[in-house]
């Protein structure tokens, strides 16, 4: 029995849309030298009322790149709830909620437009940039990426070269005419192809990696910290299907954003490897108040994690979980006051898809059908003392969403219960709980339906 709030919908797709991609055949000589070299690209544009600087429209003639989410989208078109006989109805009203509810999201972190239930644009400097390198219009093409991808095709064709191609001086600047003593908006992006015969895992690959930062050059991040703050994009395709010319067809494509400061995470993955497999994941983390120097920079204590404060008096603050972990003794930690609450609602005033902190949507294109999960917590533990593992009261014997001081805590008490010849040498550590409806994976038959043990 599990007790946190979970849901599971299952819908069905009426409709899906396949395109093809155009072939064509790349021809060019470069050195192998020119793999290591790259030139600033500045991208300049014109600010909109309509945050449509980055527009890229859908089913361009003249480019032929897919936008990231497009198919994922259309596949909400025309949609229709499905229970567990595999009968079709009308949406309900929650149902109908939870997929405006990502379509929003799509408009949102992305800006991507639907009408009629297609996609006919998106507005994110991250399609922008994929559809320029996609390009082979001369009105688009932008000749650092066209040598970048001619310097990996020619890598692939001599079989025993490794091109390992990096240029983080790639600039976005929209300005507006309309305020000429206002600050351009900047952006900057960093861009890695990377091609190598002889690597472990994947030897066939081509892999890219993009970078994206509103807030500082990409070069001054961490690559921690660059997967973690704006927009972070990777795609693989095989060396037999990448062109140098035009765009490739892909076997795994993500995409991650982090634009704000409330810990929400926005992603979707595109998968085709045995079938095409598609998975939004959207989450929002609590987040602990950081202590900031007098500029408003973030302070990172010398266990390179960052200092808690107090939160603001307006925040919702978590209540620690453990007495170790509330400042009752000298020696104790303080939690109190310091994390704040966040989550967000789904399907406002639906028990299953409210104040939930994580959102899974799979799009399963052979089978036509969307299913949908929701995870009130992002992780937990178990008191070091539980009645019935199998079965613990979330009350009294689950730790949600644990600090570190709670772990440790539950950590000392687990290693006080050994025999004391134990203790010194002991690597116990807390018992994790999952929600198992969303952090396990079910076995599925070719219609989609679950598979069961016989008992």
């Amino acid at each position: 029995m599990i007790y946190p709030k979970k849901s599971f919908y299952s819908l069905s797709l009426s409709a899906l849309i396949i395109l093809g991609l155009i072939s064509c055949t790349p021809s060019f000589k470069t050195t192998a030298e020119q793999c290591v070299t790259s030139s600033p690209v500045t991208l300049i544009r014109t600010k909109t009322s309509d945050n449509s600087e980055f527009k890229v429209l859908a089913n361009r003639t003249s480019n032929d790149y897919k936008l990231y989410l497009e198919d994922a989208l259309n596949s909400f078109k025309d949609i229709q709830s499905k229970d567990s006989d595999g009968n079709t109805f009308p949406l309900t009203d929650d149902e109908q909620t939870a997929v405006d509810f990502i379509l929003s999201k799509a408009n949102e972190k992305m800006g991507y437009v639907i009408v009629n239930g297609e996609v006919v644009s998106a507005s994110n400097p991250l399609d922008y940039m994929e559809s320029l390198m996609a390009a082979t219009s001369p009105d688009e093409v932008i000749q650092v990426f066209v040598d970048a991808k001619q310097n990996i095709a020619l890598a692939i064709e001599d079989g025993q070269s490794v091109c390992n191609y990096s240029n983080n001086s790639i600039n976005f600047i929209v300005e507006d005419p309309s305020n000429t003593e206002a600050k351009p908006t900047r952006a900057n992006a960093q861009l890695e192809l990377y091609f190598n015969p002889f690597d472990d895992f994947l030897p066939d690959d081509v892999r890219k990696e993009i970078f994206i930062s509103f807030d500082e050059l990409v070069s001054d991040l961490s690559i921690n910290d660059r997967q973690e703050n704006n927009f972070t994009a990777v795609t693989r395709t095989t060396k037999d299907k990448f062109k140098a010319q035009g765009f490739s067809p892909l076997d795994v494509r993500t995409v991650n954003i982090n634009t704000d400061q409330s810990n929400q995470i926005f992603e979707y993955s595109d998968i085709w490897l045995d079938s095409k497999f598609g998975v939004f994941d959207i989450s929002q983390s609590n987040r602990v108040c950081p202590l900031k120097d007098d500029e408003g920079r973030t302070i990172i204590g010398s266990n390179g994690k960052v200092i808690p404060t107090q939160c603001p008096e307006e925040s919702v603050t978590r209540v620690p979980q453990h007495d170790s972990c509330k400042g009752t003794l000298e020696t104790d930690i303080n939690d109190t006051g310091t994390i704040e609450i966040n989550n967000f609602d789904v399907v406002p005033g639906n028990d299953l898809l409210e104040a939930v902190q994580r959102l899974r949507v799979e799009i399963d294109f052979p089978i036509n059908e969307i299913r949908i999960y929701a995870s009130t917590f992002k992780d937990a533990i178990l008191r070091a003392v539980v009645s019935d593992p199998d079965n613990p009261n979330p009350d009294t014997e689950i730790i949600f969403n644990p600090t570190d001081c709670e772990k440790a805590a539950v950590k000392r008490e687990m290693i006080a219960l050994l025999p004391v010849e134990e203790q010194a040498d002991s690597e116990l550590e807390p018992i994790e709980f999952i929600d198992i409806y969303f952090d396990t994976t079910f076995e599925r038959d070719e219609d989609g339906d679950l598979i069961l043990d016989d008992e």
